[in-house]
């Protein structure tokens, strides 16, 4: 056998060996995407549920959410407090998702029941005017995605 052939073999078994190590570095790729995909989902979820869960054991929050979304005006001053932060905590898990969700981390599927959930809230007198004052705080793309969705859904 002559050096070229042996040459030969040796960059047949090379290219192999690089096809072999592409096609396992492709599924293990496949899995680490499926993976982050259910931790974030996952994450999300249980996000969501702490946000109801606090209005759910909160009699107080849970009625001061409903009278500030309804009409921002009749809060008092302690109540308008209080709803600043539970909006803040709301919508900041909501530009979390839709950060997650705009990043391909998770299915439109998965996040449009938070987004329906956002919009039914945001379209509410109350939110509205909270919204028009408290904007700035939002990350400007999460600010344009929601303004074009309230747009959208107030046709």
């Amino acid at each position: 056998m002559s050096w070229e052939a042996i040459g030969a073999i040796g960059e047949v078994v090379g290219a192999i060996g690089v096809i072999a190590t592409l096609g396992y570095l492709a599924v293990q790729i496949r899995q680490n995407t499926a993976s982050v995909r259910a931790s974030t989902l996952q994450d999300m979820s249980e996000a969501a549920a702490g946000w109801h869960d606090l209005l759910a054991s909160n009699d107080d929050l849970a009625g001061i959410f409903v009278k500030g979304t309804g009409d921002l005006e009749t809060l008092t001053p302690g109540e308008r407090l209080r709803f600043n932060f539970a909006m803040m905590a709301f919508l900041r898990r909501v530009e979390s998702f839709r950060r997650q969700e705009s990043r391909n981390r998770v299915s439109l599927a998965d996040w449009g029941g938070i987004r329906a959930s956002c919009l039914s809230v945001m379209s509410q007198p109350g939110s509205r005017l909270w919204w028009a004052e408290h904007s700035g705080r939002f990350n400007p793309d999460f600010v344009d995605w929601l303004v074009g969705e309230l747009a959208k859904h107030a046709e």
